[in-house]
């Protein structure tokens, strides 16, 4: 008999992960944890910030979420609950959950600016997985033993090679938003590559900028994974947030579609879990960028044998089916049987 998992997750990361589930032979169930009005309606969480008084409308959203996720778990009778974020199921939600025999996993792929969830979440889970390193030794420090590391991963969907006949038509490639208070270095660093190819995707705000000549317009989902198939380079350049060491998602999407990538190469997770100037190629300073930009597009085959080790790594280690089999196999190694 098929051991069962209730996956809680978004809609965007579900299928991916069902699919790793069903491969691993197990049965899952999918619960949406940002459902509701508040959460499909900018226009009503607008109207939340500019009255407050409104509050009452998220308060009653997720409460009826956690009371919708109790009755999913008495009607599946799960044997894992694995959480990715989740950050509005109630600890208390998770320990009545546990209490019904189900082993639950947090799958927490955020940064330090939710710490004051992080450290109320974490022990009431079963296992609390972070991507970041630095949330790990902070939780470490508050001597929370179920605690370990996991790094993002990529749902793959497809057998097909992006090296299979790749057409470039795109030099360097960022896809990003723009917000001067919070990445501090991104204008600063396409400015210094701007006339080596620079294409940039993303919200409006880039016409606002120095860029604006640069912007190509807004790039999510599959569009954006088809401008990655289609690009020499693609850059990488991270929050420098001085707390948080985690990878986000965008080094995992570039890598899974065949393109070169840059980081700047400010958080110690990626050299813990890709090789620095063989599966990635780093930069600390505009000069930098710009020498290593030039050199590689003139030397396509250095490259490409980036490119080509990089994915190699991503689809043998760093999957979602590898991500959720490290959760299940992490529970049957450590727990009571």
């Amino acid at each position: 008999m098929k051991k069962k998992v209730l996956l809680v997750a978004t809609k965007e990361r579900a299928p991916a992960c069902m699919r790793a589930l069903e491969d691993l032979g197990y049965e899952s169930l999918f619960f949406e944890f940002r459902t509701g009005l508040v959460y499909k309606s900018q226009f009503v969480r607008r109207l939340i910030r500019q009255f407050p008084t409104l509050k009452f409308l998220k308060r009653k959203t997720v409460a009826n979420i956690n009371k919708q996720l109790l009755e999913e778990v008495e009607k599946f009778r799960p044997d894992y609950l694995i959480a990715t974020v989740a950050e509005n199921i109630y600890p208390e939600t998770i320990l009545k959950i546990r209490s019904r025999g189900v082993v639950t996993a947090n799958w927490f792929i955020d940064l330090f600016t939710h710490w004051s969830i992080i450290q109320k979440m974490a022990p009431a889970y079963t296992l609390f997985f972070s991507s970041d390193s630095a949330i790990l030794e902070k939780l470490k420090e508050l001597r929370f033993n179920n605690c370990f590391y996991l790094p993002e991963g990529f749902g793959v969907e497809t057998n097909t090679s992006p090296f299979e006949n790749r057409k470039d038509l795109y030099d360097i490639t960022f896809i990003g938003s723009y917000n001067q208070g919070i990445w501090q270095h991104r204008e600063k660093f396409l400015e210094a590559v701007k006339d080596l190819g620079l294409n940039i995707w993303g919200p409006e705000d880039w016409k606002k900028t120095s860029l604006k000549d640069y912007y190509r317009g807004l790039s999510r989902g599959e569009h954006m994974l088809d401008i990655y198939r289609k690009s020499k380079i693609a850059l990488e350049i991270p929050w420098d947030d001085k707390l948080s060491q985690a990878i986000g998602s965008r080094p995992f999407e570039v890598m899974f579609c065949g393109a070169c990538l840059f980081v700047y190469d400010i958080r110690k997770d990626m050299d813990r879990n890709f090789i620095k100037d063989k599966e990635y190629v780093p930069f600390l300073t505009k000069e930098e960028l710009k020498t290593k930009i030039k050199y590689f597009l003139s030397n396509g085959t250095e490259r490409e044998k980036i490119a080509k080790a990089a994915y190699n790594n991503l689809v043998s280690k760093h999957t979602f089916r590898a991500r959720l089999e490290t959760i299940i196999d992490t529970a049957e190694r450590i727990l009571p049987r």
